[in-house]
């Protein structure tokens, strides 16, 4: 028996670089292995087929000349509805008319999928509108050939000369390596082993268990009910308010929560984000500012200083990742706030608001200067 091939496997099993298949951060669709191999070298690849925000394809791969083992790239936005990567919210697929034919992409081939009420009634799940997962499980089961990767494409990943294939299966003994399982108590692996030392030998699967179904739970079959939170304004009296959060001129304060935490960011911007205008944005990081590039957002930057005319709620879901990563992100609303680079004090004028999100947090400050009559 290759016990070399085993110790590798264990060993990356150990340290998490081998393939879980009960990952909640990584919800299995499909999987495939693949036995590349001649009498002086071999590779081993997975493909792990998983859904969170889109599709993605996850490749690992293992062998004695692999530089890095373990993951080596994830193809996201593997399934789109047209050729743009962007356009990859497989829920969209539900509002096309003809549900028995709809065309879809999958890592850039263009397929046909049926998601009408007896394709979908084929799966056994709880009620409720399919999630992403099922869907493009759904899209897997009707077009399973088109979802893996020819032989060039997965050795081009590792930059490696390819090798005779050996064998390949999407059905066979995985360990669940959550429960502290190793490859090498799987009789398949086992086996994968001793055909590396002799070509004679048959290889088995052992007691399949590969089937998504094994490692996923019901309700992730459907759309999680998600509620509309409801905000809770306070209004507070906090004495080293100016001194902590650096601003001044308001004359009333309000706490900011959200009774959940889903959708506060698009709360929170259904509030106070519409209104925005001459907006003035403080103590962004350089990362964040890739954000608003990306977004093709319009602004003007002096002394780090971020001035803009209006907002949208991509924004507020950037400013909102900045706040969790630790930044403090003040935002004037209404009118263009006053800045005094050399204090790094902000004034909120006559008729202005300010709106300070909470440091690692789903609440916020709202410091307003309501003009009196």
């Amino acid at each position: 028996m290759n016990y070399n091939f085993l110790k590798m496997l264990d060993k990356c099993a150990d340290k998490y670089d081998f393939p879980v298949l009960d990952n909640a951060n990584m919800p299995v669709v499909a999987c495939k292995v693949s036995l590349y191999a001649d009498k002086a070298d071999w590779v081993l690849f997975f493909e792990i087929i998983s859904c969170t925000a889109n599709a993605e394809n996850n490749i690992y791969a293992f062998g004695p000349q692999i530089k890095e083992l373990g993951i080596q790239t994830c193809y996201d936005a593997y399934i789109t509805l047209t050729m743009d990567d962007e356009d990859d919210y497989v829920q969209d697929l539900l509002q096309y008319e003809n549900q028995s034919a709809i065309p879809v992409y999958v890592n850039k081939h263009k397929l046909k999928v049926d998601l009408s009420e007896e394709a979908l009634g084929s799966i056994d799940k709880p009620g409720g509108n399919p999630s992403d997962l099922l869907l493009v499980r759904m899209i897997y089961e009707q077009n399973a050939n088109h979802f893996w990767l020819e032989k060039g494409e997965l050795f081009h990943n590792i930059e490696h000369p390819e090798l005779p294939l050996v064998f390949e299966a999407t059905e066979w003994e995985h360990p669940d390596i959550i429960e502290d399982e190793l490859p090498s108590d799987s009789e398949f692996f086992q086996s994968l082993a001793k055909r590396l030392d002799d070509e004679d030998v048959e290889i088995t699967t052992g007691r399949v268990n590969t089937d998504w179904l094994n490692w996923i739970e019901e309700d992730q079959l459907v759309e999680a009910l998600v509620e509309w939170p409801e905000m809770i304004e306070t209004e507070v009296q906090i004495a080293n308010f100016e001194e902590e959060y650096r601003v001044t001129g308001y004359n009333t304060l309000y706490k900011i929560d959200f009774s959940g935490p889903y959708e506060w960011v698009s709360k929170a911007y259904a509030e106070f984000g519409q209104d925005m205008k001459n907006s003035l944005i403080l103590r962004i990081s350089e990362d964040i500012e890739e954000d608003l590039y990306k977004l093709s957002w319009k602004y003007k930057k002096e002394h780090g200083i971020i001035t803009a005319e209006s907002t949208d709620e991509e924004l507020f879901e950037v400013l909102a990742m900045e706040a969790d990563q630790g930044y403090l992100s003040t935002v004037f609303l209404y009118v263009e706030g006053e800045y005094d680079k050399n204090s790094e004090i902000a004034r909120i004028p006559k008729g202005g608001a300010c709106f300070i999100w909470q440091i690692n947090g789903e609440g916020a400050y709202l410091a307003m200067n309501k003009e009196r009559r």
